[in-house]
């Protein structure tokens, strides 16, 4: 897709820069040169990248971009390296202070001038020279070649202004302009000259009933939010964006109604949430953010909410437009009209979806322990932390923690959140919830060119506070897919084959063909499980097998016999179908030119189409054999001693009544003919 030369600026950290030089590579450029200010953080990047794509080349090397003389030196060791220059992405930037004009120091205004604007220039200058002379490129599609593209990276505040910014805005805006000039200089020497204008990183925090009331006395620990609020407003001023999700008002209603513990009734529940939410914790909320001039919004969610795709996308668009006008959204399940049918379950999973509605950059999730361990700490004193997760699937982890006395989470739940919000491209990070001040550390240490609250920019710290973070997917579920996966609730299984699935991963709608079995009761354009199940011949029943000899009449046929094994089937993803499960099963197994003759219409050749199907990540990586090897038929060795009316027999016994199916899903190891199409409540 790549063949040329690649050239990444601000390309250490964990940020833009170091995630387009890793999509370079994983797209198939195998010579990439990066730089950045940090040398150690930018030869992180280079073995990471070296250490997941084999094969590819990288030119690492470290200075500073504002300095005409180093970035004329590298570009020169980047041509002398890999003889041109094709893919250039200049992302090296600055947030700088937070401060407006009249507080802005020459000093100050300077740097961020000359990494943002000064620094892009030299960059942009240095790889048109290079590009104006080398001879144009073969493109991979037959597309007529060109000698180059470029990238310059500003931002929507290079647009739009924004509070005590007036240093980095004007920096971004010249950024735009110059891209402008030099798109239109230069594109008649076939280079492309871009820029694009990302939004800032959009951080969601979740904490929970545990973390912000005293589970003995159900007070709310003012210190805590206090310290939350603190948090959250810090990282405002550095240019984030957060949105709180907060449980913890049933806690609080418990103490205004004095209950001594959690309700186990529904009703109950809702009585001591509806009656105090409003006027009791978010009122906390508001007057804590209050005493800091910023806004808040309450934003309530049912999982309802985000079934309906149109409710999903009004909750997307409100969470957006408070973001945009500089509100802080704080989300709670709705619980005084939620019913189990309609919950979300736990504050983690509510906080994982919310992160996926914002695409947000990262979700922290706030625990009673500073990150996850391999064993129980409290237990064994030897328990070594976990700070990284690259695999959750390989996770070896304890997980002991069941949650508080007030809430519903865990260390389990969390855990599944991460899969969730990683799956969206979202790191999560669990941390100390005792602790809400190393979010903005943690944070500080992952982008070490953002400045702090005060305006003054300061150095990362070396080590920063004890987390666990789960990297996000390389290739994330977005939009529709993710609400088909994570935001519709299931109403039935559909139990498919290998080369069903197999198709599926190929973007392939699902045919009635490769259906093995269904379970639950849907309707038409609702949500159903897709469960990946093995079936193996095993031949006929028959003493006479299934074939007749040459010149002969068979007296007796039984069709072959396959095992299915549902034990072990795989959930691989989620469908919205096209027929109600009833129709499914009288269809499963048949060409889709034979629906019609079995229901008298047919509405649509696929059970589902490819757009309305959303695989799970591993599904997609086709981690297994499409369809594995099918042993041939072969005849039971002791037919000889049995009677075509005892297979007969045999074949009623393993039949299953309509009044059974009611009742039961597929069983382990069912054998049923392998050519009978059964009625529609069998399996």
């Amino acid at each position: 897709m790549f063949p040329g030369v690649a050239v990444v600026t601000g390309a250490a950290g964990t940020g833009m820069g170091q995630a387009i030089a890793k999509a370079f590579a994983g797209e198939g450029c195998n010579r990439i040169a990066i730089t950045d200010i940090n040398a150690s953080l930018l030869d992180k990047t280079a073995a990471e990248i070296k250490e997941k794509y084999a094969g590819v080349q990288v030119l690492a090397h470290a200075g500073d971009i504002s300095d005409h003389e180093f970035v004329d030196g590298f570009f020169t060791l980047v041509v002398e390296k890999f003889g041109r220059i094709d893919y250039a992405v200049n992302c090296a930037g600055i947030m700088g202070n937070n401060q407006s004009s009249t507080d802005t120091s020459l000093d100050d205004f300077d740097k961020i001038t000359n990494v943002n604007y000064r620094g892009c220039w030299l960059s942009s200058r240095a790889e048109l020279k290079q590009m104006v002379q080398q001879e144009p490129l073969e493109s991979h599609d037959g597309r007529p070649g060109e000698r180059g593209s470029i990238v310059n990276i500003a931002s929507q505040l290079g647009i739009v202004g924004r509070p005590r910014a007036p240093a980095y805005c004007a920096s971004k805006s010249a950024v735009i302009g110059m891209t402008r000039c030099d798109a239109i200089d230069y594109s008649e020497h076939g280079i492309r000259v871009n820029a694009i204008c990302p939004g800032i990183i959009a951080t969601p925090m979740t904490t929970g009933s545990s973390s912000i009331v005293d589970e003995r006395t159900h007070e709310p620990i003012l210190s805590i939010l206090s310290i939350i609020v603190e948090t959250a407003i810090r990282l405002r001023r550095d240019g984030h964006k957060v949105v709180i999700v907060s449980s913890g008002a049933i806690a609080v209603g418990l103490k205004r109604m004095t209950i001594p513990k959690r309700p186990k009734h529904l009703a109950q529940v809702q009585v001591s949430f509806g009656s105090n939410w409003t006027i009791s914790l978010m009122s906390i909320w508001d007057s804590l953010f209050g005493h800091m001039d910023q806004p808040v919004a309450q934003v309530l969610l049912t999982r309802n909410d985000i079934a309906d795709r149109t409710q999903y996308l009004n909750a997307q668009n409100t969470l957006a437009e408070c973001l945009s006008f500089g509100v802080i959204p704080i989300v709670n399940e709705n619980d005084t009209i939620s019913v189990s049918e309609i919950k979300f379950g736990d504050n983690d999973t509510l906080s994982a979806i919310t992160a996926a509605m914002v695409n947000a950059d990262y979700l922290f999730l706030m625990t009673d322990v500073d990150c996850l361990y391999d064993k129980n700490p409290r237990a064994f004193p030897d328990a070594q932390p976990i700070t990284v997760v690259e695999d959750i699937d390989r996770l070896q982890a304890d997980v002991s923690s069941k949650g508080s006395a007030l809430g519903t989470g865990g260390m389990a739940t969390k855990i599944t959140a991460a899969r969730l919000a990683t799956a969206a491209g979202t790191s999560t990070i669990i941390t100390n919830s005792s602790k809400p001040g190393n979010i903005s550390n943690i944070i500080h240490y992952l982008h070490p060119d953002t400045s702090s609250a005060n305006g003054i920019s300061s150095p990362a710290p070396n080590v920063p506070p004890l987390h666990t973070r789960f990297l996000p997917s390389a290739t994330p579920i977005r939009s529709r897919a993710f609400w088909i996966l994570h935001g519709l609730h299931p109403h039935g299984s559909i139990y498919i084959d290998r080369g069903a699935a197999a198709a599926l991963s190929t973007h392939a709608g699902l045919l009635p063909v490769g259906i093995v079995a269904v379970t639950g009761t849907f309707a038409q354009q609702e949500a159903v499980r897709l469960i990946v199940v093995d079936r193996t011949k095993m031949g006929s029943l028959s003493p006479r097998a299934d074939t007749t000899l040459e010149g002969s009449i068979s007296t007796f046929s039984q069709p072959a016999m396959e095992f299915i094994d549902y034990d072990n089937g795989e959930e691989i993803g989620r469908a919205v179908v096209n027929y109600s499960s009833t129709e499914v099963a009288r269809i499963r197994g048949l060409r889709s030119k034979d629906i019609a003759s079995v229901l008298g219409y047919a509405d649509s050749e696929y059970v589902a189409f490819r757009e309305n199907v959303s695989l799970r990540e591993h599904a997609n990586a086709g981690s297994r054999a499409s369809r594995p090897e099918t042993p041939a038929p072969q005849t039971p060795t002791k037919a000889a001693s049995r009677t075509p009316d005892a297979s007969i027999s045999d074949l009623r016994d393993l039949h299953i009544s309509k009044e059974e199916e009611g009742s039961r899903t597929p069983n382990a190891g069912h054998i049923t003919p392998a050519a009978e199409t059964p009625a529609a409540s069998e399996v």
